[in-house]
């Protein structure tokens, strides 16, 4: 039983480092409760850990248990450090989660649930999740809760949980890859969740693609679903240059600067640090870093065939 109680609290659990939280690992892996206080539910007395009247702002993963309940996980995210480019096409994204958070009597007076999603798509590398990491720490400075979402069934379950606590707390719902999640879920409970069941109200949806094209249509192509489906490209030569300048700060000549930033096109930022570390670190020309970047994972035809017939070899001989 403990066993499989470990398994439903998701791969992603970690003992606490702290008395503060309810839940640990005690010996031989054993669930054990940090009991010091009675929770009370109709008959039921259970003992439970530490309280809190309200759940403290942050991320948090939604999650649910083999036997139903849900319950909160909370993410370490650090979002001190992120850059913020020109050009940006997240700058606008979070303006207008802005500007949302302030029109609840006008939802309120149409009868209108107060709600809104954002779907972010581009190629990898474009800076979705870069717009989600500054959501975070957005929605953080609000004192609001940013919840991960892996399965539309949990975070329904978790979005009710917290209304039924705090039924005025700011949520934000980040759902990336949601191409994922439509594939192993399928698309009827997440159109439920995005439509706003149960008590899903004071809610911001932004989810993140790579393939819109897997999307089903009725998830894109109804507004009160995706009101915003917004194209996240790669960063402009502004965008790369600010970000070059921050990383180096100093330690090279504007010009190296500027041949980086200008080399770079249709580079994302994770390719540009790695020129970045080619170049300086390892003292490599820029031109021949950013040739290594673009060819990285790139295999050689003949190496590719000589791969595939040792592969045969092998199976060949184990049979």
């Amino acid at each position: 039983m403990d066993k499989k109680f470990l398994e439903s609290l998701g791969k992603n659990y970690v003992q606490p480092k702290t008395q503060e939280k309810a839940i640990k690992i005690g010996e031989n892996n054993k669930l054990e409760l940090d009991s010091s206080v009675w929770a009370v539910s109709g008959r039921v007395w259970l003992g439970t850990g530490k309280t809190a009247d309200v759940l403290q702002s942050g991320v948090y993963e939604c999650c649910i248990r083999m036997d139903g309940t849900p319950y909160l996980l909370k993410q370490e995210v650090s979002v001190d450090k992120l850059i913020e480019l020109p050009d940006d096409p997240t700058t606008e994204v979070l303006d207008h989660i802005t500007d949302f958070w302030g029109r609840e009597n006008k939802f309120e007076e149409l009868g209108f649930v107060y709600k809104r999603g954002i779907l972010l798509y581009g190629p990898q590398g474009s800076g979705k999740s870069s717009t989600i990491f500054r959501l975070m720490r957005q929605i953080i400075a609000a004192d609001g809760i940013a919840l991960i979402v892996n399965s539309p069934y949990a975070a329904i379950s978790c979005i009710n949980l917290i209304r039924e606590i705090e039924p005025d707390r700011k949520l934000v719902v980040l759902m990336e890859d949601v191409d994922d999640i439509v594939y192993s879920y399928g698309d009827r409970t997440l159109t439920n969740l995005l439509d706003g069941s149960g008590n899903i109200n004071k809610v911001i949806f932004i989810a993140t693609t790579n393939y819109p094209e897997r999307l089903p249509p009725r998830l894109l192509q109804r507004p009160s679903r995706f009101d915003i489906v917004k194209y996240i490209g790669m960063p402009s030569l502004a965008a790369r240059k600010k970000y070059v300048k921050t990383v180096l700060n100093g330690k090279v000549s504007p010009s190296i600067i500027d041949t980086i930033a200008k080399e770079t096109n249709e580079m994302s930022i994770a390719q540009i640090k790695e020129v970045i570390l080619l170049v300086i670190v390892f003292d490599i020309e820029i031109i021949e870093a950013v040739d290594r970047v673009n060819n990285l994972g790139v295999i050689d035809k003949s190496e590719l065939s000589r791969m595939r017939t040792r592969s045969i070899e092998v199976e060949e001989y184990e049979e």
